[in-house]
């Protein structure tokens, strides 16, 4: 009885910790993380131009993901002359040409880059993907998004936060 308790004491303390990784906020800005093209190349998202960031964090095998990239398109489409700019990240790390191709297969009118673990930390950790985040040029995130991505909740942060 007594290994049972301690074992369920480490669970406990381990999901707990988890759990608070996930709700860290991250110090300074979200944007100051680098991220690599489809050529391996190296490339900080503070270099990303637009009023506001939809950082989108998804992955080729994640279902749910793929769902809402028609989303994503429609939202590059809309907004991009109003102040938005849209990135993908996927967390498919060593698998660019697989990403690569992926991406072209679908469309995606968005900039697509590969991310890792320390992009994920400067998000403060994600508890899911699809995880998407709307960020002001300041790197300050405004919206978090948790799930499958809701075009019209999204256009309505938009319309309360790009400039008129």
């Amino acid at each position: 009885m007594g290994k049972l308790k301690s074992v369920s004491l480490i669970v406990l303390l381990a999901m707990s910790l988890l759990l608070l990784s996930c709700q860290a906020k991250p110090k300074g800005s979200v944007l100051d993380v680098e991220v690599k093209d489809f050529d391996g190349k190296t490339f900080n998202l503070m270099e990303v131009k637009g009023e506001l960031i939809l950082v989108n964090f998804w992955a080729v095998w994640c279902s749910p993901c793929k769902q809402e990239i028609p989303e994503l398109i429609k939202l590059q489409s809309e907004y991009k002359n109003k102040g938005l700019t849209v990135v993908g990240i996927s967390l498919d790390v060593g698998d660019a040409k697989k990403v690569k191709e992926f991406a072209e297969k679908e469309y995606m009118n968005y900039l697509v880059y590969i991310g890792d673990n320390r992009t994920v930390q400067r998000y403060g950790g994600l508890p899911g993907i699809p995880a998407s985040f709307l960020v002001d040029r300041q790197g300050d995130i405004k919206k978090r998004y948790f799930g499958s991505l809701n075009k019209e909740i999204v256009e309505k942060d938009l319309n309360t936060l790009l400039p008129k």
